[in-house]
């Protein structure tokens, strides 16, 4: 009997630091836990790894919003085009003010076959409504013009003025490009991204783009340049700068 009695003492401390263990493992992986290494994964272009932290905080909380646009995120860049959709939809029913998951849905919206215009000018009217300097609501209205055969002069010029409400902005002039490339006008699609790599010389996702429309004209020498600064970029903008001593 004293030998289960020392048995069952020696045995409480091991189930107390079993329970403490526990909650210090659940504490380390908690959703925020879980949607920090997402977007860092992210950042660092790791997909596959970004979308099985966000699939942990959807599992660790199915209302987080942050979770499911992790996912359609994460998605999208993996090319799982079905898959962005449902998270889309699903980032929107839990927050209604994510105006950027808005504008992409209704860009996805357009690109079924027959294109959703009407549920598209929905999503476009509750975006600019909210932010009327939103600019992808202008590109999306832009991206309606189109669906619905409006003159190219038009669309540009819908484009053009989601440009002037910021001129630094590279994403405009990357869907100004991609317009241009749909059209089949080469020339013009080159002059929209140099336009946005000149107002922004430093901008990782324009000189990508540039990359990419260099490799598709079979320019591949300028492609590879391009590529090559756009690395430097990167690895500079990763590189810790020394602080700068301060004066009392």
């Amino acid at each position: 009997m004293r030998e289960c009695q020392i048995f069952s003492f020696r045995f409480i401390p091991h189930s107390i630091l079993l329970c403490l263990s526990i909650f210090l493992v659940a504490c380390g992986h908690s959703t925020a836990s879980f949607l920090a290494k997402g977007e860092e994964y992210l950042q660092k272009r790791k997909f596959h790894d970004a979308m099985m932290q966000f699939r942990s905080a959807a599992e660790s909380d199915s209302g987080s919003a942050g979770a499911h646009w992790g996912l359609a995120r994460s998605y999208e860049n993996l090319g799982q085009f079905n898959e962005v959709l449902d998270e889309l939809r699903k980032t929107i029913e839990l927050d209604g003010t994510n105006l950027e998951a808005k504008a992409k849905l209704g860009s996805y919206f357009l690109l079924v076959q027959p294109p959703m215009i009407s549920e598209t000018e929905k999503l476009r009217d509750e975006i600019l409504a909210a932010d009327p300097k939103f600019i992808e609501g202008h590109i999306l209205t832009a991206t309606i013009m189109a669906a619905q055969g409006k003159p190219d002069a038009d669309v540009i010029a819908q484009v053009n003025k989601a440009i002037d409400l910021n001129p630094q902005r590279i994403e405009s002039y990357i869907s100004l490009e991609r317009l241009y490339m749909t059209r089949e006008k080469v020339p013009e699609a080159e002059a929209a991204i140099q336009r946005g790599i000149a107002a922004n010389p430093t901008s990782v996702a324009g000189l990508t783009e540039y990359g990419r429309f260099l490799m598709y004209a079979a320019r591949n020498a300028e492609a590879e340049a391009q590529f090559q600064r756009q690395l430097r970029l990167t690895a500079r903008a990763s590189t810790p700068t020394n602080p700068s001593p301060s004066f009392m």
